[in-house]
């Protein structure tokens, strides 16, 4: 009969050490999905605050400057320093190229935020950009394409005739 006693007592300790086992696991397995999804859900709410509309764009022809206006249309604020890592695509429609920031050698392009409401230096809700571009040489007649993408990849389009 004691022998019966201690088959049983070892039973249930294993039981018990595989029931640990596998809380164990699983709990940490629950904590790293968690975590995961804590992540992604920053992730997504930074990308959702940032949106940006192209609201217009001229050039004159002979002239190697272009000037595009950019609204923040989105919740969230761009820093000063992050609007310049953004990426600017400016040229001929089928034609166009990446166009460097802020260069010695053109083509170039720089901005101004040119209704900073509460003086923050950030690119808030509802403020306007002004991006200058600096060409390499004198727009001719055609369509122009532009494309700024922000450093999150939220972008806007936009295409004007000379």
């Amino acid at each position: 009969m004691s022998h019966v006693v201690i088959s049983e007592v070892f039973i249930t300790v294993a039981a018990v050490v595989i029931i640990s086992i596998f809380t164990a696991t699983f709990l940490g397995n629950i904590q790293q999905l968690r975590d995961m999804q804590t992540m992604v859900t920053k992730s997504i709410e930074e990308k959702m605050s940032i949106d940006i509309k192209i609201i217009f764009a001229t050039g004159v022809e002979n002239e190697s400057i272009v000037k595009v206006w950019v609204k923040n249309i989105g919740i969230g604020s761009i820093s000063y320093d992050l609007i310049g890592k953004g990426d600017l695509f400016f040229g001929k429609v089928g034609n166009f190229s990446y166009i460097s920031y802020n260069s010695s050698i053109t083509p170039t392009w720089n901005f101004t935020i040119l209704n900073d409401v509460d003086g923050d230096n950030r690119w808030d809700l509802g403020e306007t950009i002004l991006i200058t571009i600096y060409l390499d040489s004198p727009l001719e007649r055609g369509d122009y394409y532009i494309r700024y993408v922000t450093y999150t990849g939220e972008y806007d389009e936009y295409q004007f005739s000379i």
